[in-house]
């Protein structure tokens, strides 16, 4: 059994990925390094893996608990912030292979740091990566090379050449994501897997899909855009924005469910909506609720992916004091309103099935080459 770490920046991400990965490594002995103090969520789920809070750790802290661990690889999820460039660093040191999984589609807003996400908590933000910083220098003050190091701090944070990290191998999502990941790293194309966008479990799962005869309702994809300081608006216009999707193209399309995302409180929503017809569920990766629906809404979220693998009629609507993303709009149709939506012939573009999503679209392929790897 071969030790393997994986940083989550973002502990939400055990149920999207983690959980469904982890029967399919066999050979492996997770463990997960996450900073749920720092980033104030934690989720129940970690309980069950080895898991380390490594928010207030140093870099000499840091460095013993991976000596201790001794992995044989280090799988990111991301590559942006400090966190990743400190960790990346300590892997060279200690000869840890470094691998990136593509976890969502990568486009130019994801590329920056979100100035937006200081407004809208500005202590936490700053102590983030006040955190970050502090470890990334306990690394380049025991660097022979400390000048060097802090300029590719600078490189990297402030100026996102993202190319001074060569991972060791990239798994990516579809040819798309080759395309776009080639621009950011030099040493792509000799170092690449195309695994598909992970739909189902494995393939006995891919290869019983129930497709319901008829199909009805709506399904909006959510994400916590005020929260993430994307959008500048309140809980109390997002709610109205949302009823009004519901109000016009409910009788058109049928009921209306919204799919919370799971960085957010489903008690919180389901209060907040109490008084209307709209469902509110959470359920993370799970293709069954997408496969009986009429209609997709959303806004840049990778679950969209699901409607385009299933040929449901999927659309953006502009989300109050935002645009649509440019490479969602190049797949989906955009519209400015729901009353734009009702008025139009809405369409598939299974041209860009292949070429965004990929193939085989299992978790099991993912977990597979990366114990193989």
């Amino acid at each position: 059994m071969e030790n393997v770490v994986v940083v989550l920046n973002y502990t939400s991400w055990v149920s999207n990925w983690i959980d469904k990965l982890h029967p399919y490594l066999r050979n492996v002995n997770l463990h997960i390094i996450h900073i749920s103090k720092l980033q104030k969520e934690y989720c129940e789920g970690l309980k069950k893996y080895n898991q380390y809070d490594v928010s207030y750790l140093s870099y000499s802290e840091l460095r013993k608990l991976f000596q201790t661990l001794s992995p044989s690889k280090c799988v990111f999820f991301t590559f942006r912030s400090v966190l990743d460039l400190t960790i990346y660093k300590l892997c060279i040191d200690l000869k840890i292979r470094k691998l990136y999984l593509e976890h969502g589609l990568i486009t130019n807003d994801t590329l920056h740091f979100r100035s937006n996400a200081i407004k809208t908590s500005p202590i936490d933000s700053i102590k983030r990566q006040l955190m970050y910083i502090y470890k990334y220098m306990g690394y380049a003050l025991k660097s022979p090379s400390f000048l060097k190091e802090m300029s590719e701090l600078f490189q990297v944070y402030i100026k996102g050449k993202f190319d001074l990290l060569q991972f060791d191998h990239y798994f990516l999502l579809s040819q798309r994501s080759f395309v776009v990941f080639k621009r950011i790293f030099i040493n792509v194309e000799e170092n690449f897997t195309i695994v598909g966008y992970p739909i189902f479990t494995d393939d006995i799962q891919k290869n019983n899909i129930p497709i319901p005869n008829n199909k009805e309702g709506i399904i909006y994809v959510h994400q916590p855009l005020i929260a993430d300081g994307v959008a500048s608006i309140s809980y109390e216009d997002e709610k109205n924005f949302i009823l009004e999707l519901s109000n016009v193209l409910s009788p058109k399309y049928g009921k209306f469910t919204l799919l919370l995302h799971p960085r957010s409180n489903l008690d919180e929503y389901k209060s907040r909506f109490k008084d209307s017809d709209i469902k509110i569920i959470q359920s993370p990766g799970n293709y069954k609720i997408f496969i009986d629906k009429k209609l997709v809404i959303g806004h840049y979220s990778t679950a969209l992916l699901y409607g385009l693998y299933f040929n449901i009629p999927t659309i953006l609507i502009d989300y109050p004091t935002m645009k649509a993303n440019d490479l969602f709009k190049s797949v989906f149709q955009s519209f400015e309103s729901a009353q734009d939506a009702l008025k139009a012939e809405i369409h598939v573009n299974k041209e860009a099935k292949l070429y965004v999503l990929g193939k085989h679209n299992t978790y099991q392929y993912i977990a597979n080459y990366i114990e193989q790897f």
